[in-house]
């Protein structure tokens, strides 16, 4: 698979997928106008790549300044594959929320998603 790597702009954050290494990164600020159109295609890509990998090691981490609501619920569906996907497929996922050590309303954000995930591991990190 190729590797995604879309630049942040106005209101789309930084997308990167390493699918080699097992790795992906979304930073900066997330409120699209079409939240569907500018995920899409990375959400296809990595259920793609996690289902015909099984039992790869696989970290995505999110070091996200804003999100909207829209792009809560992509979020929701990311953490989503993720459990489904762990549970059938024997991944080893690893969710890493890198928060600024003063924002505390990205950290709650942070602690309500991990409180929803059962079955990968999510880590709260100071940037």
């Amino acid at each position: 698979m190729e590797k995604i790597n879309i630049e942040a702009a106005e209101r789309s954050p930084k997308i990167i997928c390493d699918w080699e290494k097992g790795e992906m990164l979304i930073s900066g600020e997330s409120y699209p106008e079409n939240v569907t159109e500018f995920y899409g295609p990375v959400l296809a890509s990595l259920e793609k790549f996690l289902r015909e990998n099984k039992d790869k090691n696989f970290a995505c981490t999110f070091e996200l300044l804003y999100f909207n609501s829209s792009s809560a619920k992509v979020l929701m569906r990311i953490f989503d594959m993720f459990e489904e996907i762990s549970n059938t497929n024997g991944h080893k996922i690893k969710v890493i929320w890198k928060v600024d050590e003063e924002d505390d309303n990205m950290r709650e954000l942070g602690e309500e998603f991990a409180e929803d995930i059962e079955n990968i591991s999510f880590e709260i990190a100071n940037k």
